[in-house]
């Protein structure tokens, strides 16, 4: 009687294994079925989502194999990622019945300074397909991982408190830079022939780094944003992938202009406007004003007496007979006294009202 009892607890407790162990095969199975039925029926494996444990890196690049286990034919009409740190190619593509397309995937790891208080960071980036309608499915492909970062920066931007002045020399403010490991050596490389980095190990610290940037010749005016690599080595002489800083910064004229773009507001027909400019050279050295035009009949542009001094003075006068914003370009030539010819131009704007124009026109048919 006992050893009855006995074989049917033993026999109610495996029907309920079955039953639970069924249930959760089927939830499974299920849930893939959704998935799947989500993003137009294709499959990406596991394995191909996770980028496991990997080193801090800008162009980190993983490779997704899309499967198509349906029996017709998937058009992908875009990939749309869940932040501006992926890139996908190609974006559009079919992926035939019972078949597989690859699409590259390229993942920028770098860390921002909130994301450097560990060594060891998650990661995740969702991949959405779009396959009908021009929406994105809801569900995702996640490729997640672990991002080893090795260096601590104080900013990813190496800047110049002030404008460049074009062809001086000029030194960058410091980056900081420390070591989660120890390292075997630690090099700052850059393609660019403007700039040469300096890198400097800190006295007080045994893992830490100083890096600033020279420029070392005339760049184009303008902003600019150079890469600069650092290279580490690990004691055990694994050599790790670059992590990227950039150098920032404008390059301007010795020579600027006061205004530096002249409004003449709201004008009448053929009303004389008169505005002047003082151009002004910023390290004190002298020059004169070789070229200053357009002249012509509703343009012009006088300047003084054409000696070298360290400042001048353009009297601009025009006349807008076009109803409207009217647009033009002041372009001036200087030479300095050291030889060096600098060019820049002065943005001219006026609205010619068209309530003066009517009134005026009236006037005169009067």
């Amino acid at each position: 009687m006992h050893s009855c009892t006995a074989r049917n607890k033993w026999v109610d407790r495996l029907i309920a294994v079955v039953i639970l162990s069924s249930v959760s095969v089927a939830g499974f199975w299920l849930a893939q079925i959704r998935g799947s039925m989500m993003r137009g029926g294709l499959v990406v494996s596991d394995q191909d989502l996770d980028i496991g444990e990997v080193w801090e890196q800008e162009f980190f690049e993983k490779r997704l194999l899309i499967h198509n286990p349906t029996s017709e034919n998937v058009k992908v009409v875009d990939l749309v990622a869940s932040c501006n740190c992926s890139s996908v190619k190609p974006t559009s593509f079919v992926v035939p019945a019972n078949g597989s397309s690859e699409v590259n995937v390229t993942i920028d790891l770098t860390s921002r300074p909130s994301e450097q208080t560990t060594f060891l960071r998650e990661f995740v980036v969702d991949i959405f397909p779009v396959t009908r309608n021009g929406l994105p499915d809801m569900e995702p492909w996640r490729i997640h991982g672990q991002v080893r970062t090795p260096l601590i920066l104080s900013s990813r931007l190496i800047q110049f408190e002030r404008a460049v002045l074009r062809g001086v020399p000029t030194e960058s403010e410091a980056v900081q830079i420390r070591s989660r490991l120890p390292l075997a050596g630690l090099d700052a490389r850059c393609r660019s022939a403007d700039v040469t980095p300096i890198l400097e190990r800190q006295s007080n610290n045994r893992e830490g780094y100083l890096l600033r940037v020279r420029l070392q010749r005339p760049m184009p005016l303008g902003t600019f944003r150079i890469p600069i690599q650092l290279v580490a080595v690990t004691a055990e002489g694994e050599t790790l992938p670059p992590t990227p800083v950039y150098v920032v910064g404008q390059v301007v004229n010795d020579v600027h202009a006061l205004p530096d773009t002249i409004y003449f507001g709201v004008v009448g027909p053929n009303e004389t406007c008169t505005q002047t400019v003082t151009l002004l050279s910023r390290t004190g050295e002298q020059f004169i004003i070789t070229r200053v035009g357009p002249q012509n009949d509703h343009f012009r542009a006088d300047i003084d007496d054409g000696k070298y001094a360290s400042q001048h003075v353009v009297k601009v006068m025009g006349q807008f007979g076009t109803p409207g914003a009217n647009a033009e370009t002041l372009r001036v030539s200087v030479t300095m006294k050291s030889g060096e010819t600098t060019k820049f131009a002065i943005p001219v704007f006026a609205h010619a009202s068209s309530v003066l124009f009517k009134e005026s026109a009236d006037l005169e048919s009067k």
